[in-house]
């Protein structure tokens, strides 16, 4: 034992699912193991597309992290990246969508009706209270995917999803670099992917509009006559 050298464990979510490393999600057969991982994955996949939050800030997220009356969601100590201490973790104030809300709230009354207390206070749980791991997410995604006949996804592509479609909401880059905790416009721009129906839809140019132009109320009260 002497001769192993003892070193720091990159966490993925602090003290429960180490970056890496292999995280079981055990128990006997026909209990519903598949079924639940796909179930948690959904719920974090709406999760990620609605508010921008990291994986890592995802499965630590709790209520206390949870602003109702702004409609915000702030990661406690920051954006969680492993790359940095926790005194430089970059602020972040995602929204909190009418969707993200909603599954917030199903979780919550589903808790209050349950035996089962969540170890730690997260709010993404496994029906016994206990910790999710990446790997659990991972494989839920994986069979979604393939059952959708889609081609290779992974769980971080949400963030892109999000990112893109604030941008082509026409979200200001300042807001948006805020909302999903980057300080860095390079990095925020490596996340965009948008297409083609993004720029005519920026423009004005999709079918129905006028020359390049948004159509005016009258002209579509006319073109509806």
């Amino acid at each position: 034992m002497d001769a192993i050298e003892e070193q720091e464990i990159d966490w993925l979510w602090r003290d429960r699912i180490p970056r890496g490393r292999l995280t079981e999600f055990l128990g006997d057969p026909g209990v519903g193991k598949s079924h639940a991982s796909q179930a948690i994955a959904a719920d974090l996949s709406v999760g990620r597309a609605e508010t921008g939050l990291s994986e890592g800030d995802i499965l630590r997220l709790t209520d206390a992290m949870i602003d109702r009356k702004h409609r915000v969601i702030v990661p406690e100590g920051g954006r969680m990246k492993t790359q940095e201490t926790a005194e430089q973790q970059p602020s972040q104030m995602a929204p909190l969508t009418d969707r993200a809300l909603k599954i917030v709230d199903d979780i919550l009354a589903e808790r209050r009706s349950s035996k089962v207390v969540s170890i730690g206070g997260p709010l993404f749980t496994r029906e016994d209270g206990h910790d999710i791991t990446r790997d659990m997410i991972s494989r839920g995604v994986k069979r979604a995917w393939k059952k959708a006949e889609i081609k290779k996804f992974v769980f971080h592509n949400y963030r892109n999803t999000a990112l893109t479609d604030w941008a082509a909401r026409g979200i200001s880059a300042d807001i948006a670099m805020q909302a999903s905790g980057h300080t860095s416009v390079q990095m925020h721009k490596r996340y965009l992917d948008l297409q083609r129906h993004h720029i005519a839809k920026a423009f004005g140019l999709e079918s129905g509009n006028t020359n390049g132009r948004q159509e005016s109320p009258d002209e579509k009260t006319t073109a509806a006559n």
